[in-house]
């Protein structure tokens, strides 16, 4: 079974995330956009796991998260892996992050004994929103997208966005003999591209969501055509606010 440790997030949240993206989701069909319903932060992915292994793991993680603090959070800012100009990510930040990385090593801490490995990689604090195909995501979006698709957007450098560009690349087209008699066949060949421009719009999005933290889940996922199903098998609930 494939399993993941993670925070869910309230009904309202999910659902008016859902509303602010929506145009977004629409305009950029390419995307493999993460359903609405299973929004969520990831804390730990755990991968493959034997049956049955869902216990050991809840007994490990019960007296372990008993002992970390829960929090105020709140999701804002999105940005993209490892860019918003080579996108293989898109997402929402999730604030404060001491002590959701603070949680994040306790998951670690407890489930070494299971001989499970803490992340090598820092935790950073996300909401993913969705995945770009690795085909789409390797050309270089601002300078081969349709020349309306890159004026369209102004401003990928979010201050959430780790990595954001800092220089304006020149389109590669003009240096291309007899560029401006190929403008229309531009637009249709890079069709996807232009639509995976108007990603960077994210970084514009100016919407936060607060919700308390007050315990952590262990989730099952299971994959299918249409995308993932996900069932909470389990919830342990985190200290009070103070605790340590």
């Amino acid at each position: 079974m494939r399993l993941f440790v993670a925070v869910t997030l309230p009904d309202d949240v999910r659902e008016s995330i859902a509303r602010a993206t929506a145009e977004l989701r629409s305009a950029a069909p390419r995307v493999r956009w993460v359903r609405p319903e299973v929004l969520h932060l990831t804390v730990k992915f755990l991968g493959e796991r034997p049956h049955g292994d869902e216990r050991r793991i809840g007994d490990a993680l019960r007296p372990s998260l008993a002992q970390a603090s829960g929090c105020d959070a709140t999701i804002r800012g999105a940005g993209a892996f490892p860019n918003f100009r080579r996108p293989r990510v898109v997402w929402l930040g999730m604030h404060p992050l001491a002590p959701l990385a603070a949680i994040a090593r306790h998951v670690d801490d407890s489930l070494l004994a299971l001989g499970i490995a803490r992340e090598s990689r820092p935790f950073r604090a996300h909401v993913t929103l969705g995945r770009v195909a690795p085909h789409l995501a390797t050309g270089d979006i601002e300078t081969r997208a349709a020349p309306h698709a890159q004026h369209a957007t102004h401003t990928p450098h979010a201050p959430h966005a780790p990595h954001a560009p800092h220089t304006t690349h020149t389109p590669h087209a003009q240096h291309a003999p007899h560029a401006p008699h190929t403008t229309h066949t531009t637009h249709t060949t890079h069709a996807p591209l232009a639509n995976l421009a108007t990603l960077a719009t994210l970084a514009e999005l100016q919407n936060e969501w607060s919700f308390p933290v007050r315990d952590v889940a262990l989730v099952q996922s299971t994959l299918a055509r249409g995308g993932p199903s996900y069932r909470v098998l389990d919830r342990f609930p985190l200290a009070s606010h103070g605790a340590s």
